[in-house]
């Protein structure tokens, strides 16, 4: 039997809070900037995934009713995408350093 997650991007969450704790460790155990570098475009790249996850699902529910908050959500969504590739490497790494 299949397990059906309540959202389709179950994974990917899971997947994008793996890959923070790997950047996390890096950064507290001070591993050489290439290392960093890796962890922190592995961390966008899992962001990515996830965003374009929930996007899905939000414009599969915005097909079957055009609801306002959705096309909201969407807006937002798009704009933390635009965000989360235009942010350099040295940015993500000084966002989990604190």
């Amino acid at each position: 039997m299949q397990y059906l997650s309540p959202f389709p991007g179950n994974k990917r969450t899971l997947i994008f809070k793996q890959k923070e704790e790997e950047l996390r460790h890096a950064i507290k155990h001070g591993f050489n900037p290439e290392k960093l570098a890796k962890a922190a475009e592995k961390v966008r790249t899992a962001k990515l995934y996830l965003i374009k996850a929930l996007r899905q699902s939000l414009e599969s529910i915005c097909k079957e009713d055009d609801k306002p908050d959705v096309s909201v959500r969407l807006k937002n969504i798009n704009q933390e995408e635009e965000e989360w590739i235009s942010v350099s490497v040295d940015e993500i790494i000084e966002r989990y350093r604190h």
